[in-house]
């Protein structure tokens, strides 16, 4: 796969996710796959774990922050 067709994917997960988190759906978590997806699809050159596990606790943190204050 391309380079080229990665970073549109990856684009195209970014963006869904941005239209699925209004709906209350997990667009976070489409959002953080996208990344991880994106990194395997390139063999992890541009994307490495220290990105993808920045990602993840990001997610995890917001995703607990989102509970507290709805709680």
């Amino acid at each position: 796969m391309t380079d080229a067709l990665a970073l549109l994917l990856l684009l195209a997960s970014l963006a869904g996710g941005l239209v699925l988190v209004p709906f209350g759906l997990p667009g976070l978590w489409v959002m953080v796959a996208g990344i991880a997806i994106y990194g395997w699809l390139t063999d992890f050159r541009a994307i490495g774990a220290g990105i993808i596990g920045s990602a993840l606790a990001l997610a995890t943190a917001a995703e607990l922050l989102e509970a507290w204050v709805g709680f």
